[in-house]
């Protein structure tokens, strides 16, 4: 039953998809551990989500971290190339690859309203789940942690402060047997702040 609704939705994609290939800027100077990082994608499934969002604006999420002294986004995301050789673990990258102009066509930095102690034990349960080498999700289980898509990753995250930060909020998804959270029913909680908004970076 789902893939006749992928099937019509697909002709779609190619016409409301996010413009590709922007260069996003990203200010560093108020970033915080445990912040969310969302992004709007450019492939065929960022497109997916966007639409079964129905109003969403971000397909993709992520957990900001600071490692080795540098600020990285832990997030779960399939079909993008990495250190590993293709398979799909949950990864770490840079700012600059995770907002890549070939990855990203809009993005911004939220942060739930708690202390910044807290944030950082956020930031250290994603770190935590990166280090196990968890697989991504192409089935989009909430019931199953032992693969992992992007929002169910914040989810997690978040929940090991005992913070429920999707509010319980989840949908049907075509691509999936079980209701999804999405990364838009994340940013609805009204105690998370789009504090930043990347903008594109000026042409030369």
């Amino acid at each position: 039953m789902r893939k006749p609704l992928v099937f019509i939705l697909l002709p779609l994609l190619f016409c409301i998809g996010c413009k590709p290939h922007v260069e996003l800027l990203v200010d560093e100077s108020n970033l915080q551990e445990g912040d969310i990082a969302f992004r709007g994608g450019t492939s065929i499934e960022s497109n997916v989500v966007e639409i079964a969002a129905q109003n969403g604006i971000y397909s993709h999420s992520g957990v900001l971290v600071k490692y080795e002294g540098k600020w990285k986004i832990v997030h779960a995301v399939p079909g993008e190339e990495n250190e590993t050789g293709g398979i799909q673990y949950l990864k770490m990258d840079d700012l600059d690859l995770f907002f890549a102009p070939d990855r990203a066509c809009a993005g911004c930095f939220a942060r739930y309203d708690t202390t910044p102690e807290v944030l950082e034990k956020v930031a250290q349960e994603a770190i935590r789940w990166w280090k196990k080498k968890i697989l991504f999700d192409n089935e989009y289980l909430m019931s199953d942690t032992t693969k992992l898509y992007c929002s169910q990753l914040v989810q997690l995250s978040f929940e090991s402060q005992g913070i429920d930060v999707a509010q319980g909020r989840c949908h049907k998804f075509p691509l999936a047997d079980e209701k999804v959270i999405y990364p838009s029913d994340i940013l609805e909680n009204p105690k998370i702040t789009r504090y930043y908004i990347l903008e594109e970076k000026p042409k030369d």
